[in-house]
């Protein structure tokens, strides 16, 4: 999927708490990501065919066995929106029936604003998100015969495997990282590390091919995600 331009994004509270869409509101002022509505359920007009694909923000206040079912009318809404579910925990069925039915990020309301707009904007790039901490967590309470049900799908497979991703980086990997989450170029970060450019350019495409992400960009967004600050 081709990156999506830095221009607004029409985004779409669905909360039935008002003082949640208000402190989600204050998150995304100032961002690209602009409200262009509010409701406590999925009746909501659809937003112009031309603006951009909008992102709809779900919370938690969702009965579990309906939350499926709302994304899944929202996707049939508008296909190329994008969807994310706002919470700290799912049951392990209700997060699969939720992928299933078209959902493309599950982030912790506990989120700071800086990691929430970065997880939005992978998103809104084409990618699926979820913490690996919360992946982990929801996993350890699967029954031992889950695979013999209804398999998890395979977006959940690669998040899940975000840990093994960040275990794999050296510690130079990690400091270039860092790096890259303040914008700092290839030359900046040679003279701060004092080694040769040449050689940052060879430890950013160990990076991408490590972390499975295709520029330096989307690095940045995943190391600020998935990296614990020092």
């Amino acid at each position: 999927m081709s990156q999506v331009p830095p221009h607004e994004v029409p985004t779409i509270l669905i909360c039935n708490n008002s003082l949640v869409r208000a402190g989600i509101r204050h998150i995304l002022d100032g961002t690209r990501f602009m409200v262009a509505g509010e409701d406590e359920d999925s009746s909501i007009p659809s937003v112009s065919p031309d603006a951009a694909p909008p992102l709809y923000i779900l919370d938690d206040s969702h009965p579990a066995d309906a939350l499926a079912d709302t994304i899944a009318s929202l996707k049939a809404r508008y296909s190329t929106a994008r969807v994310v579910v706002l919470t700290d925990y799912l049951a392990p069925d209700t997060m699969v029936r939720a992928w299933q039915a078209g959902m493309n990020g599950l982030c912790s309301a506990t989120m700071d604003q800086a990691a929430l707009i970065k997880a939005l904007e992978l998103v809104m790039l084409g990618e699926t998100f979820i913490p690996s901490a919360m992946v982990l967590a929801i996993l350890d309470e699967l029954p031992p015969d889950y695979e013999t049900r209804p398999s998890v799908p395979s977006d959940l497979e690669f998040s899940h495997d975000t840990a093994t991703r960040a275990g794999n980086l050296s510690s130079r990997e990690i400091q270039i990282l860092e790096h890259l989450m303040v914008g700092d170029s290839n030359k900046v970060i040679a003279r701060k590390l004092d080694i040769a450019e040449s050689t940052i350019k060879v430890h950013i495409k160990a990076i991408l091919r490590k972390i499975r992400v295709k520029n330096r960009t989307q690095a940045a967004m995943w190391a600020s995600a998935h990296l614990k600050p020092h």
